[in-house]
Order: structure tokens, then sequence, then C-alpha cells
């Protein structure tokens, strides 16, 4: 929390989201490596949509999710209130926190186009797609991630969120991004600290959502 509170680049904040891949929670986007969906005895690294607390993009657009939606408003602003922010403060970062991962989501695919395979498999050199993606630190969050420089390649899984990642990180306050980083870091960290926090996540996710 000190470390992201001390943030003043982007490529900073990128380099620690990077590592709480590795350790915990899966801020920005998601990055992983699994079986080539081409070549099932290749193991490939992969880019494509992530970083959202709600489990699809209809959570954040339909009226069906009015509730989730005000309840994660909720979840987020006691979450940040028990870390030690006061109410008010914790709500208006609650607020920003929503309006991030609402724009992120705008960009999103839903579950049922991401079922298609071809559609979700760009392939691409790591190169070309630090190029292709000029508002995401992307070369910060590979470097950070330990990718080993034997892996040239990275297959992209949806390209026009990761577009609009890239226009958001620029547009958006790098504050705002802060306390969207530090949500996440509190939400996956919340089961190793104290028990209201945990219990607090429990609620949400283990009964408002589950």
């Amino acid at each position: 929390l000190a470390r992201i509170a001390a943030v003043t680049t982007r490529e900073d904040l990128a380099a620690i989201c990077a590592e709480m891949h590795l350790e915990l929670g899966n801020p920005l986007l998601g990055m992983a490596f699994y079986a080539d969906q081409k070549k099932s005895d290749t193991y490939a690294f992969y880019l494509g949509q992530g970083g959202l607390s709600l489990p699809s993009k209809d959570y954040y657009f339909s009226e069906k999710f009015a509730r989730e939606r005000w309840e994660f408003l909720g979840h987020v602003a006691r979450m940040l209130e028990l870390a030690g922010e006061k109410r008010e403060t914790a709500y208006r970062q609650a607020e920003v926190v929503l309006s991030l991962e609402k724009a992120m989501a705008e960009n999103a695919k839903p579950p049922v186009e991401l079922r298609d395979r071809l559609a979700n498999y760009h392939k691409m050199t790591i190169a070309d797609a630090v190029a292709a993606y000029p508002g995401l630190p992307l070369r910060r969050l590979i470097d950070g991630l330990g990718v080993p420089a034997r892996v040239t390649d990275v297959i992209v899984g949806q390209p026009k969120f990761l577009e609009g990642l890239g226009r958001l990180l620029q547009e958006r306050p790098l504050d705002e991004w802060k306390t969207y980083v530090r949500w996440h870091l509190l939400s996956a960290s919340a089961p190793y600290l104290k028990e209201t926090l945990d219990e607090e996540r429990f609620r949400f996710q283990g009964t408002v959502l589950n």
C-alpha cells in the first residue's frame, strides 16, 4: 500500500500490477501462460481482458444487475474504510473504482463472444504488441512478470479491450488508477489481513454474488 501511494508514473504502477499478478490479484488485464490453442504441445504467453471485479460485462451495464452494482459500491467503500480511510473518502474512492471498471468493461467481450476461440486468437510478436498498444506500459508489465527473453510471441485475446485500456490509462488521472490498484490489492489480500476485511469480502463475494 505504501509503494502504491508513492507511485508517480504509470510505468511504476504497471510494475506493481505485474508483481500482483505473480502474488495477489489480477489488476488491469489478463496475463497468463497456458497451452497454445492452435498448437497444444506448446505453451504460449497470453494477454487479454481482465482487471474487473464483477463477473462479466453485463454486471456493469444491465438493469438486471443494478442491485449488484449498488452493493459493489458499498462493498468497496467498506473495505477501504476498514483499511483506514474516512467514510466519506472511502465512498468517493469506491465511486472512482466503479467508474474506472465500468469504462474498462465497455471494451470487454461478454461471455458468449469469449467462447469463439478463433475470434479471440491474435498471435503477434511482443515487439509488435508493444507498438500496437502505445497507451499500455506493456514492456514494464512483461518485464515485471519475468517473461523469459526466449519468449518472443504473445497471443492477444481481445485487442479492443487492450486498445481501450491504453486510452483510459492515459486519459484518467494517475491518482484514480492508484485507487483502483489499491482496491484490488486489498480485495485479494483480505483473507490474510484482519478478520473484518475477510468477513466483508466473503459477505459480498460469497452471498451477494454467489
